[in-house]
C-alpha cells in the first residue's frame, strides 16, 4: 500500500555555503510506516558543498601614473561571503609619490561580491628625483563574525605603482640684458634654478670680455 511521507527542511544558515540539514518529521508508527520511515531515515544526509577560500582579487597589480596629479583606480573584491564583515587597509609606502583613497573599506555578508574602487593619484613635487617606485599594501585589519577568524590568515598583496617625474633640470635669468658703464656702474641679474635638485649644482659664470 503506498503511503505519503511528509520532509521538514531545517535550514542552519542563509549562507549558501554554510551547512543544512534535511531530514522526515513523518513519525515511525507501525510496521508498514516504520519500515518507509526507515528509508527515509537513509535518505537524511547533511549537505555541505565546497566553500571557496577565503581571499580577495584586485583588478590589477601595477599601476603607471605622473606627477602632474594624473589618477588611475584598482577594484578589490572578496572571493568567498564572510559571515560578519571584513575590514581592509590600503597603504601608500611614500605619500610623497602616490596617495590611495579610500581607506579603510569593509565588506559584509551582503555586498562581498561587489567591487569597490580604490582610486591612485600622483603626487607633484619640485624634486628632480627620476622615476619613483612605490609598493600600495591592501591588508586585511578586521573581522566581525563567529567563524571569521580564518580572514586574518589571508596574505596582503601589493599593487606596483610608477609615477614618473615632471621636474626638468635647468635655471632660469631673470633678464639677459644688463647694462653698466666703464666709470663702474654695476648691474644685476638673479638666477634660480627650475627645480630642487639632489645635490648641490655650481654654476660659474664666465665674461667674455674682461676689458669691458
Amino acid at each position: 500500500t503506498a503511503q505519503s511521507v511528509a520532509f521538514h527542511f531545517e535550514f542552519a544558515n542563509t549562507n549558501p555555503y554554510r551547512w543544512y540539514r534535511y531530514r522526515s518529521n513523518q513519525p515511525r508508527s507501525g510496521n508498514n510506516n516504520g519500515g518507509i520511515a526507515s528509508i527515509v531515515q537513509l535518505m537524511t544526509w547533511e549537505h555541505s558543498p565546497t566553500a571557496p577560500p577565503e581571499g580577495f582579487t584586485l583588478s590589477k597589480t601595477s599601476v603607471i601614473l605622473n606627477e602632474s596629479g594624473t589618477t588611475d583606480t584598482v577594484t578589490i573584491v572578496l572571493d568567498a561571503p564572510p559571515s560578519g564583515s571584513v575590514t581592509f587597509n590600503i597603504v601608500s609606502a611614500d605619500i610623497g609619490e602616490v596617495t590611495v583613497a579610500p581607506s579603510p573599506i569593509s565588506f559584509t555578508n551582503a555586498d562581498w561580491n561587489t567591487p569597490q574602487t580604490i582610486t591612485f593619484t600622483g603626487v607633484n613635487d619640485t624634486i628632480i628625483d627620476g622615476t619613483q617606485t612605490t609598493s600600495v599594501t591592501f591588508s586585511i585589519i578586521a573581522v566581525a563574525g563567529g567563524d571569521d577568524a580564518a580572514w586574518f590568515n589571508v596574505p596582503n598583496q601589493t599593487v606596483t605603482v610608477t609615477t614618473t617625474d615632471n621636474d626638468v633640470a635647468g635655471f632660469t635669468l631673470n633678464k639677459v640684458v644688463a647694462t653698466v658703464s666703464e666709470s663702474g656702474t654695476t648691474d644685476t641679474i638673479i638666477v634660480s634654478l627650475n627645480a630642487q635638485p639632489n645635490s648641490n649644482v655650481v654654476l660659474n659664470a664666465v665674461s667674455a670680455d674682461t676689458n669691458e
